[in-house]
């Protein structure tokens, strides 16, 4: 069997501080990852007497419907747009109205990690230079570079505001 790393991205402070504190009870070392991999492996050795029958599964049922020409080509040209089916297309409008938040279609979702990849990128320049400074050294950084990277952010900011305010109106 290999052993592989897994990472969990997005854990704020907080809940990796009392995730620290769970794994020191429960292994006797202040390691989320070990905590993680003795309760997925605890997990694992319990589902796997679980008859199959008590699995839940999701059931999904066909709908039918009869729409309009204008009503149709709108749901082909939104899903055209965002690289799905009408059907999904449709799925999306139901959610959004049944949960009354928007949802991402695959390609919104897709720029939105882009981008925050990208912030991602310059938050770890602006580290490297954050550091540099903090030991005293001298940057070669221009005033040519800062602006550079202000228009980078705002132009990323603008991406994911535009994407978001599309979202909002997509369906309203």
């Amino acid at each position: 069997m290999s052993t592989s790393q897994i990472k969990i991205w997005g854990l704020p402070a907080e809940a990796q501080e009392k995730l620290t504190l769970i794994a020191k009870q429960k292994v006797h070392k202040a390691s989320i990852s070990l905590l993680a991999k003795t309760l997925l492996m605890q997990l694992l050795e319990t589902t796997a007497t679980v008859p199959e029958s008590e699995i839940l599964t999701e059931e999904r049922y066909r709908l039918e419907l009869k729409l309009s020409p204008a009503m149709y080509h709108y749901l082909k040209t939104v899903a055209a747009q965002q690289y799905m089916t009408p059907n999904a297309v449709a799925v999306n409008i139901l959610n959004s109205y049944r949960d009354q938040h928007p949802t991402l279609s695959d390609k919104e979702a897709e720029a939105l990690y882009q981008s925050n990849y990208q912030l991602l990128r310059i938050g770890r320049n602006l580290n490297q230079i954050a550091r540099q400074l903090n030991i005293g050294e001298a940057t070669s950084l221009t005033a040519q570079e800062i602006r550079q990277l202000r228009e980078i952010i705002e132009q990323h900011t603008d991406k994911v505001k535009d994407l978001l305010l599309a979202n909002q109106q997509r369906y309203y």
